[in-house]
């Protein structure tokens, strides 16, 4: 059952995965990923994974029934996105994506707990991958992973992979648009809520709002 929970959080935050991978994470100590692939072919009997069997290895991901179980058991509570990894697994960037889950699974494997904090940092159902992140007029930052991270002056981290396949011309972009967001404020759209008075402190009900200024 543990291990069930494990794969479903594991899909739910990078969205694919091989056996291979989930047997690194989950059953390092064994010889082969033979309980690994027993434990899918279980969640895929119940309708909550499937695999891209075009794919060698086969690349496995959350169906919608599956994403909405991890999601009722609390193991992805910061997903923004309703979007399994089905066409993630169908298309040509399938090795970034598990180039990445590879990532996600070494922070948590490899890196010791942080002292202060009394625990790791990057654990893999802190990850989420591929969030939108506005930058004003239209345009939008996409980092490769956030990290959502349990320190409370740096809650979030943003992660990129290079695996020497981006253009140049697309890499200054990439860069300049990370420094977009660096300086950019989001502004709520619509109009401004009338103020409200602070309460009379004598008789608990609002005092009688001062005309604003012009």
């Amino acid at each position: 059952m543990e291990h069930d929970l494990r794969i479903l959080q594991l899909l739910a935050c990078t969205r694919v995965a091989t056996p291979h991978q989930l047997h690194t994470w989950l059953t390092p100590m064994a010889t082969d990923s033979s309980t690994i692939r027993k434990h899918l072919r279980g969640l895929a009997k119940d309708g909550l994974v499937a695999a891209n069997e075009k794919r060698r290895p086969h690349i496995w991901f959350l169906t919608d029934a599956g994403l909405a179980e991890a999601r009722r058991a609390g193991l992805a509570e910061h997903r923004t996105t309703t979007v399994t990894g089905e066409h993630v697994a169908a298309s040509p960037a399938f090795a970034h994506a598990l180039a990445v889950t590879d990532t996600a699974i070494a922070f948590g494997r490899d890196l010791a707990p942080d002292t202060r904090f009394g625990t790791a940092l990057g654990e893999v159902g802190d990850w989420e991958v591929e969030v939108a992140h506005p930058l004003g007029a239209g345009g939008l930052l996409i980092p490769d992973a956030v990290l959502h991270l349990p320190v409370q002056n740096l809650p979030h981290v943003f992660v990129e992979l290079d695996r020497a396949t981006m253009s140049l011309g697309k890499l200054i972009n990439k860069v300049a648009a990370y420094d977009r967001y660096r300086h950019y404020t989001h502004r709520p759209t619509g109009p401004r809520p009338a103020r409200r008075a602070p309460p009379d402190c004598r008789t608990g009900s609002p005092a009688t709002p001062e005309p604003e200024q012009k």
